[in-house]
């Protein structure tokens, strides 16, 4: 077994194993959009964003993948870099073999080299990471706005949808809630 990048060439085997695993992914399966797909986690792999996409390979075989970001999480007073992890899928014809336990590993290796103190996983089964040594978070909420909960009043002239020209200052809203709060996790546009 080992954990490594995974290289350009293996981008369709990462493909299949995704998308067998998160079918509700948004790909339509035809050959451009794979194509697509691909060629947009290879540009990621590339660029300088740290982190990349990486798998577990048996046999020299791809048996599961994640993708590893690093990020800035405000601990107290100070901000750490933190890795993060993402999008962990293993071969359907794998499972029950401990392949997520291998990725698990291989992340928390990665991490102890560049020394990185913290990692965050946003799970969709905590008590499945939990056996493999993640602990609870915080609770995530998300908060949706009914338009029947704005006030009602004689003008809606205050009252727009953001746009792209807006997002400087939802951003600089954002590092300003980031640099008071603890544990959490700073959001970039990208």
């Amino acid at each position: 077994m080992s954990v490594k990048r995974i290289p350009d060439h293996d981008f369709y085997e990462y493909y299949k194993i995704f998308s067998n695993a998160y079918p509700h992914s948004g790909w339509s399966g035809s050959e451009d959009d794979i194509q697509r797909y691909i060629q947009d986690r290879i540009d990621i792999q590339h660029g300088d964003q740290g982190g990349g996409y990486y798998g577990c390979y048996r046999d020299g075989k791809l048996r599961g993948v994640m993708r590893v970001m690093e990020n800035r999480m405000r601990v107290l007073s100070r901000t750490l870099t933190a890795g993060c992890l993402g999008a962990v899928a293993v071969d359907l014809f794998h499972r029950k073999e401990k392949v997520a336990m291998d990725l698990m590993d291989g992340f928390f290796q990665q991490c102890r080299q560049q020394n990185i103190h913290f990692g965050a996983l946003h799970a969709f089964r905590p008590d499945f990471y939990k056996q493999m040594g993640w602990g609870y978070g915080a609770k995530l909420s998300k908060y949706r706005l009914k338009i029947a909960a704005l006030p009602q009043g004689s003008t809606k002239e205050n009252v727009r949808f953001l746009n792209k020209q807006d997002r400087d200052a939802f951003q600089a809203c954002y590092l300003r809630y980031f640099e008071q709060t603890h544990g959490l996790l700073e959001k970039l546009d990208n």
